[in-house]
């Protein structure tokens, strides 16, 4: 039993996700079903972000002892998983339970906050922060963590640069952009002059968070920088396209490998750019539109796309490995039943394997097949009249191509929908939020959404 936990945890590090989850699967019916077993096998799929089945093993290890410092630390792992899998109001009184028992736990203390912001009760969830904001009862990776999840409220009270620098701390904590620190050029920060000074900006987070961040590449160029993408999802023509760059290249993400990296002056992560930058107010984020289609790929669409009926894009879900997956993914039966069919033409904008719950859907039109890459998938959503997703790429593609887009966001927000406002600072105003209100509760979200839409 040893070897399985560190063996877990270097594939999930490496991201073989598939690997770890073949290695559980012959390994859990030889693990013994006693309190350690099981507590391992909770922390194992945890690992695998499959948390569903890291539930069942954690709730098992739970009854399985009645040692008092056991049964905290099992609740704390299982109140993990609870929350990952939008479960919150259990993850909560499993940690009030431990809060109770150590008023200084600022583990529990930290992931009861997020328990209450997933049950939306973001504004308790601030307060409980606050108050041990400033406490002297912990050590700096403690406060560091305070302070990166009190981010997401300084932005709901509309101070977008605390709320950033805030986030940017989890860089420390390994939970925030990628972990690339040892560039052998300097980091550009705010305040530097840039003037005639060559700028790599590393891409990191996911590919929405590249879209969201290279628009600020322009602010570079206005502080006389010289800057230039390295993508970590091979979107360098993409980024190309906007015509912001000198260059771009892909890299590979979560290393310090680009050879070409002492070409240049200076280095910055991606999202970190509105701080660099040194913007302050929300209203400093949107210009206009800042992706571009490609001629041949929108003729290519256009011949493809023909209807005399509003033509809508839908994206339900995105990447099943990302942590709030369970929080973010929409019922594909409810979206698909907001639409008339004599009035819209759905068009599936999903990708991979879940793209083929669309065949129970004869209506909807599945282009996943013939979206091949990025230029392909930008031209077809130009040739909807609206886009709907949940909260993926797809989202902040639409919204950098000014596209009419409805966005159904979780309670469970990206930081880019913590400003309390539908229409937020990031796109235009042809981008509207829909926010979910109760947890789990999609039907709230899909009226709104019937009632918005019978204005196109």
């Amino acid at each position: 039993m040893e070897y399985i936990r560190p063996t877990i945890e270097l594939l999930t590090k490496l991201e073989k996700w598939d690997l770890a989850r073949l290695l559980l699967d012959e390994i859990e019916p030889i693990v013994p079903q006693h309190t350690q077993g099981l507590d391992l096998l909770c922390n194992c799929n945890y690992m695998a972000k499959r948390y569903l089945k890291a539930i069942e093993y954690g709730e098992m290890a739970l009854g399985s002892t009645l040692d008092a410092n056991t049964k905290n630390a099992i609740r704390f792992n299982l109140s993990k998983c609870y929350n990952f899998a939008n479960q919150p109001e259990k993850a909560n009184r499993q940690l009030k339970r431990n809060i109770d028992l150590n008023p200084e736990d600022v583990d529990s203390i930290l992931d009861y906050s997020v328990s209450l912001y997933a049950m939306n009760r973001k504004q308790e969830a601030e307060i409980y922060l606050r108050q041990i904001e400033d406490s002297d009862k912990f050590d700096e990776k403690n406060r560091t963590a305070i302070k990166f999840n009190l981010g997401v409220h300084e932005l709901r009270a509309g101070n977008l640069h605390q709320g950033l620098a805030n986030l940017s701390l989890g860089r420390k904590l390994r939970i925030w952009g990628s972990y690339t620190h040892k560039f052998p050029i300097p980091e550009f920060l705010e305040g530097m002059d840039i003037r005639g000074k060559r700028v790599l900006i590393i891409g990191e987070g996911g590919i929405g968070d590249e879209v969201i961040n290279c628009r600020f590449a322009s602010n570079i160029r206005e502080l006389g920088g010289i800057p230039s993408w390295a993508s970590a999802h091979g979107l360098s023509y993409i980024m190309e396209q906007t015509g912001l760059f000198e260059n771009c290249i892909n890299y590979q993400n979560y290393t310090t490998d680009i050879p070409t990296i002492k070409e240049y002056d200076y280095w910055t992560p991606g999202m970190n750019l509105p701080l660099n930058v040194g913007l302050n107010s929300f209203d400093q984020l949107w210009t206009s539109k800042y992706l571009n289609t490609i001629p041949e790929y929108d003729d290519k669409w256009k011949s493809k796309i023909q209807t005399n009926k509003i033509k809508v894009g839908i994206r339900w879900s995105g990447n099943p490995l990302y942590e709030q997956d369970l929080h973010r993914t929409l019922p594909l039966d409810k979206l698909v039943a907001v639409f008339d069919p004599e009035k819209y033409e759905l068009y599936s904008f999903q990708k991979d394997d879940i793209a083929k719950q669309i065949i129970e859907y004869p209506n909807v039109v599945d282009l996943n097949a013939h979206l091949n890459d990025w230029n392909d998938t930008m031209s077809a959503m130009s040739q909807m009249d609206i886009i709907v997703s949940s909260c993926t790429s797809v989202a902040h593609v639409a919204g950098a191509l000014d596209i009419r887009t409805f966005v159904l966001t979780p309670i469970m927000n990206y930081y880019t929908w913590a400003e309390e406002s539908n229409n937020p600072s990031w796109y235009g105003n042809n981008f509207t939020l829909i926010r979910q209100q109760n947890t789990r509760d999609w039907d709230g979200p899909m009226d709104e959404l019937k009632e918005l839409i019978k204005w196109i």
